[in-house]
């Protein structure tokens, strides 16, 4: 034997415990057998089984937490989007599904393109309101409610219908849900005093006299007047009908529905341009100004 254990006796290996195999004239215990291939396989899987059962609840973690904020995202920037939103009150859908009783058929006084209008009780029954709810499947629907807003946040006079609070939020099927809230005029409009249902179905309802016809059409040119001239920014109606019309307890009218309105900006200075984005010129069988369709 060549080498450092030429001579073993002269060798002393004694307290190394760690030493094993060699060559057999030293008397080292054998060195203990692995599996390379058990060895590889069994710790990968007490590694993978942990982290991946982890990396799923923190992967849906993640996107429950992300669906929750877009939500709470695109319902603070609908808000913010809207130009008026410190002109008015805002109501929940909550509020409004309480003050209409669920929206039911009973408290639902007109319906119409863009909206279905019902009657409801707010400020704990204190306040009798008209509720207009936008149908936003109807294309122009959220068009007509933005333009309505901002139209009636710069105008005051007796004879326009007064918004007294918008709701803009989401209803619990998670639906997007516009609502306005107009002051509530217990006559109705002057669509229906002009043709009364002859199976009299409302009492209440009579011919109207020739001094009310009178003071309800010095009423509606009062508001036009107004609109067309005393404000800096002159409103064109645009729909103006008997329907759009409301008569309070006291038989004074006041016009509403500015859903196709336009505003017009330099009329003193004889150079009249738009502002609106109106698409088209809507029909109707009111009045429209000849102006409007050039």
């Amino acid at each position: 034997m060549e080498g450092a254990f030429r001579n073993v006796s002269a060798v002393s290996l004694e307290e190394n415990t760690e030493l094993c195999g060699g060559i057999s004239e030293l008397e080292l215990p054998p060195c203990p057998t692995t599996n390379p291939k058990k060895k590889s396989s069994h710790i990968p899987l007490k590694i993978i089984v942990p982290v991946s059962v982890s990396g799923a609840i923190f992967i849906a973690i993640i996107a429950f937490s992300y669906i929750l904020i877009q939500r709470k995202t695109k319902s603070r920037n609908d808000q913010q989007t809207l130009p008026f939103e410190s002109n008015f009150p805002r109501l929940s859908y909550a509020d409004l599904l309480r003050a209409t009783d669920g929206f039911c058929e009973a408290n639902m006084i007109g319906s119409g393109r863009f909206g279905s209008v019902y009657k409801g009780i707010i400020d704990n029954g204190n306040t009798m309101v008209a509720i207009k709810v936008l149908k936003l499947n109807v294309r122009g629907a959220y068009m007509s409610f933005t333009r309505e807003c901002d139209v009636l946040r710069g105008v005051r006079h007796r004879n326009l219908l007064k918004i007294l609070s918008i709701s803009v939020s989401i209803d619990y099927q998670g639906n997007d849900f516009i609502a306005l809230i107009y002051q509530f005029k217990a006559n109705g409009s002057l669509d229906k005093w002009l043709h009364l249902d002859t199976g009299g179905q409302d009492e209440n309802m009579r011919y109207l006299t020739l001094m009310q016809r009178l003071n309800i059409a010095i009423d509606v040119a009062s508001a036009v007047e107004y609109l067309h001239n005393g404000t800096d920014l002159a409103v064109v109606h645009g729909d103006l009908k008997p329907s759009n019309i409301l008569l309070d307890d006291d038989m004074t009218a006041h016009v509403g529905d500015f859903g196709l309105a336009k505003v017009i900006s330099n009329v003193s200075s004889g150079l009249a341009t738009v502002e609106s984005h109106s698409v088209a010129i809507k029909g109707t069988i009111g009045y429209i100004a000849p102006g409007l369709a050039s």
